[in-house]
């Protein structure tokens, strides 16, 4: 029950650790689910890291700064040249929706 009419309090209040980690759980089931294939949703952002890193970002309606895009795309294109294959954008994919949704920006969306 909230704590009066008002509602709950906003602000930082409601972060916690635990908070934080039920979304960093969460982005693991998200990763690893069966039944929606997270690598074929992004199959029309296969041409580059910077299509997938911003698909990902704008199905996540998050905006982030530069360094972190930046940090994101080099995320993205490590491992050897981009090919756009289905197993680099299931592995790509599932790492960088770990990295969007465990970051401090992802906490106030």
């Amino acid at each position: 029950e909230p704590p009066n009419v008002a509602g709950w309090v906003l602000g930082q209040s409601w972060f916690s650790t635990g908070a934080m980690l039920a979304r960093m759980n969460f982005a693991s089931t998200l990763a690893a689910n069966q039944k929606f294939k997270l690598a074929a949703a992004a199959t029309a952002a296969r041409s580059s890291p910077q299509a997938l890193v911003n698909y990902l970002l704008d199905q996540m309606t998050l905006d982030v700064d530069d360094a972190m895009y930046a940090d994101l795309v080099s995320y993205a294109g490590t491992g050897g040249a981009w090919t756009g294959s289905d197993a680099q954008l299931q592995t790509k994919s599932s790492g960088l929706a770990h990295l969007i949704l465990g970051s401090p920006e992802y906490q106030f969306v």
